[in-house]
């Protein structure tokens, strides 16, 4: 792996990815290879090297700044290696595959003269150029203020100065500000019958290599020329491939074409490689191929047989075999062409991998049958179902024997959907087209299969509102709904009494659930009467399932029973969603089968899912505690609107302890959202839970509140803080999970693009909960910008979730973890500060 950056630049990341098992710490030692740039002259770094890099557990990626100098020395490229070495007495962590990286050094003081293309070719007594010179490019690295001298030179090759060649006369001097320069190069041409002969040409500084000159020449400092021989006869094939349908009569015609010397005649043997066609059988040609004196094209005609079979593109190989004594010709470097033979059969497929439908009263869906080749006559196409969880006759039904008329090349098959009234997810089944047999007359296409994909009618699957005057007597909350499976959250509590606190949810029904207010057995060590002021929560309450929200985000939501304690291994959930990226976890005990104070607590949360336990408070947190029944929510992570209603569904990072922190919702909401949150983390074992004030449309503070059950020791180490501000108010729709993706990709050109990522008003893929940014291909650094909302500041430049070899563009999101907005394929050098990157 190899990193190029200008020494003008004051920094470099160099990322370390962590793979396989991430449940414990780790570290790895980064040592200094071979390099010529010197530590402490060309470059440094905080912590010197070799460096110990250390993993905390589930983290999967560190960064290394190492500061480059930029100093005033003439001193060309210089490179730092780096080395990843395991201590062999941690079996538990080792090197991989890319355990080592160079960083190239460009120095800025240094201009560099090479050769614009590797390889030229030219011959050696051409009509069309009478002067017979070739044209060849050299450019010019920056700086471009000075002036440059090199030498060109024979380094190689079977051609003779001035005998095939000869090189310009003197050195070649770039000018202050002259970046390109073309040279010409006299071919000389003879009697000689002696074929192709190469020119090995190099570059060397001028009048000769000095500490001073020594970087003048760049890394394609070597060109090969090939000098083809006017007294030599090529002949080559006109094109790589060749493709035909096998229709009756058919022909094809192969060119062949003859250079160099063409003043007598040649006699071209051909011979045919066969792979599933068959000489003789799809089709014939004659293998020897006669060229008249001065005859420079030829046309080589094949016959092909229509066998009237149905049967796959067929083909074969034509190669020109060596010319011997009076066949007068060498084989030129195009010696093979292949022939694809098409069958004419009609061939059917549908007209699309898929079909979406909503299932509403007397919906119907049209499904396109196309049918190409030979549609002279007539065709019956068989169409089978296969069900996933739509069932035939009871969801849907249709005609499985459709008829194409002669001539005929479209069909609509039309299929009747049965709308059921029931709150389901979304059912899907498969069409596909059986092979035909004898007069069905067709051959299954490459589209053999397409997905029917019948949405239910959009269903209420969540309500959310906010309670003002919950204390430690029970109330029972009336809900506008009636649920199936529903979850209820219903935390933090904001901190109007400072004892220690949380919410107990019981008697869960179809539309109500109770609630009240419970403190901890013991304040300050001592038996207290638990009673409480008022305080204020939101509560969010859920169908169970996987739901997409109005405006693509994926939420899903279970219930778990477990009397799993933090002091013992915990509850692992897994998603059945997958998620682009971690999503916001929330959890909530149910019940109140144990009646003693407890919470929940999370760790571990990645994209596929999360582990939790029950918590008592501090004294009692290992006596063990009763079955609960736990309801999870995980949401995607990020901004989103949820039926016209704005969102966030964020991450604090790891910044919030016992002293408030604000949660900076940057003006996105017109009134006071409703808020909940978790502690997602367990970084400090003692009991704790979330409490909030000052919510408003613009910030919420946060703090994390320990007991005092066993001691009056509050402060608590930092944690990442899971949550959801949500601006709205009653019942919230959705529909089952059909999300396939949303990355937006984006390929350059061979001209200079500009990457829109953002105008002047607004970042464009900034919704965490649609997981979309913009995937950029083909990216040219030399001449493509990226242009981004706002300043350099708001954003970075990082790993990317999708590959070690593509960069991310992060957005700085205050008060939560930063926001991708854009990937970068297949580079890692961009520099956020440099001239790929315009702000407005």
């Amino acid at each position: 792996m190899e990193k190029l950056f200008q020494q003008t630049l004051s920094k470099v990341e160099v990322t370390l990815v962590r793979s396989g098992n991430l449940d414990y710490y780790t570290s790895i030692n980064l040592h200094l290879g071979n390099g010529d740039a010197e530590e402490g002259l060309d470059f440094s770094h905080s912590f010197g090297f070799p460096e110990e890099v250390q993993f905390d557990p589930g983290e999967t990626t560190q960064t290394v700044i190492i500061d480059v100098v930029n100093d005033t020395d003439l001193e060309g490229t210089e490179t730092i290696e780096l080395q990843l070495i395991s201590d062999p007495n941690k079996t538990e962590v080792r090197a991989g595959e890319k355990d080592a990286a160079t960083l190239s050094i460009i120095d800025n003081e240094t201009s560099a003269i090479e050769f614009s293309q590797a390889t030229y070719s030219i011959l050696e007594d051409d009509t069309n150029n009478p002067i017979n010179q070739l044209e060849i490019h050299l450019t010019r690295t920056q700086p471009f203020n000075d002036s440059v001298e090199v030498e060109l030179y024979q380094s190689g090759g079977s051609a003779q100065l001035n005998s095939d060649f000869q090189l310009p006369f003197g050195p070649i001097s770039f000018a202050p500000g002259e970046n390109n320069q073309i040279i010409y190069l006299d071919i000389l041409s003879d009697s000689l019958t002696e074929g192709t002969e190469t020119l090995e040409l190099g570059l060397r500084p001028f009048p000769f290599p000095s500490e001073n000159n020594i970087n003048n020449v760049g890394l394609q400092n070597k060109t090969t020329i090939k000098i083809l021989d006017d007294e030599t006869t090529y002949v080559e094939f006109g094109a790589a491939s060749y493709t035909v349908n096998e229709g009756e009569g058919n022909t094809i015609f192969v060119q062949l074409t003859r250079t160099g010397d063409t003043t007598f005649e040649s006699y071209v043997n051909l011979q045919a490689v066969d792979d599933n066609a068959s000489l003789e059988s799809d089709y014939t040609f004659n293998n020897l191929i006669y060229f008249a004196p001065g005859e420079n094209n030829k046309s080589v005609e094949i016959e092909l047989f229509n066998d009237l079979e149905i049967e796959a593109t067929e083909n074969f190989d034509l190669e020109i075999t060596s010319g011997f004594g009076e066949d007068n010709y060498v084989v030129g470097t195009q010696y093979k062409t292949t022939v694809d033979i098409e069958d004419n059969s009609p061939t059917v497929e549908f007209g699309a991998a898929s079909y979406t439908v909503n299932e509403g009263e007397g919906n119907t869906i049209v499904v396109q049958l196309t049918r190409t080749g030979d549609t002279t006559f007539e065709s019956y196409v068989n169409l089978q179902a296969v069900d996933d969880n739509a069932s035939l006759e009871s969801d849907y039904t249709f005609n499985n024997l459709i008829y194409f008329a002669p001539g005929e090349n479209n069909k609509s098959v039309e299929i009747e959907l049965f709308n059921d009234r029931e709150i389901e997810a979304t059912e899907n089944f498969d069409l596909e087209i059986t092979s035909g047999f004898g007069e069905d007359n067709y051959v299954v296409g490459t589209q053999y299969k397409t997905t029917v994909e019948i949405e239910d009618n959009d269903a209420i699957i969540a309500e959310v509102g906010q309670i003002t005057d919950l204390n430690n007597e029970s109330q029972t909350i009336l809900l506008n709904h009636n649920f199936v499976n529903p979850v209820i959250f219903a935390q933090p509590l904001s901190r109007n009494g400072g004892d220690s606190s949380t919410i107990r949810i019981t008697d869960i029904q179809s539309n109500s659930f109770s609630v009240q207010l419970q403190e901890t057995t013991l304040k300050n060590g001592n038996p207290h009467d638990g009673f409480h002021t008022t305080e204020t929560f939101s509560f969010l309450v859920v169908e169970q399932g996987i739901w997409e929200l109005s405006d693509g985000s994926i939420l899903e939501a279970g219930n778990v029973a477990t009397d799993a304690i933090t002091t013992s291994t915990g509850e692992s959930v897994d998603f059945n969603n997958t998620f682009a990226n971690t999503p916001v976890v929330l959890t909530q005990v149910q019940t109140n089968n144990d009646t003693t104070f407890v919470r929940t607590r999370q760790r571990n949360g990645d994209a596929n899912g999360f582990d939790f336990a029950l918590e008592e408070e501090e004294l009692y947190k290992a006596s063990g505690h009763g079955t609960e029944n736990v309801a999870w929510l995980a949401i995607s992570l990020g901004e989103g609107n949820w039926d016209g209603n704005h969102f966030i569904a964020g991450n604090t990072g790891d910044q919030v302890t016992h002293n408030w922190h604000t949660i900076d919702f940057a003006n996105n909401f017109t009134n006071a959202p409703k808020f909940l949150g978790n502690i997602a983390t367990f970084d400090g074992p003692d009991s704790s839970g979330l409490r909030y004030r000052n919510l408003t449309n613009g910030n919420v503070q946060i703090m994390i509140e320990e007991d005092t059950s066993q001691d009056n020791e509050q402060n608590h180490t930092t944690e990442d803080i899971n949550f959801l501000a949500l601006e709205a108010d009653g019942n919230l729709t959705g529909s089952v999970d059909s999300l396939t993706g949303l990355a937006d990709s984006q390929a350059g050109t061979v001209n200079a693009d500009i990457f829109v990522l953002g105008d002047a008003s607004e970042s464009f893929y900034d919704n965490y909960g649609q997981q979309d940014y913009a995937e950029i291909s083909d990216f040219d650094l030399a001449q493509d910008i990226i242009q981004l909302h706002g300043l350099a500041d708001d954003c970075y430049l990082g790993s990317s979730p999708t590959g070690i070899d593509d960069q991310g563009i992060f957005l700085k999101v205050a008060g939560m973890e930063d926001e991708l907005v854009g990937v970068v394929k297949n580079t890692n050098t961009l520099d956020i500060n440099s001239s790929n990157f315009a702000f407005v």
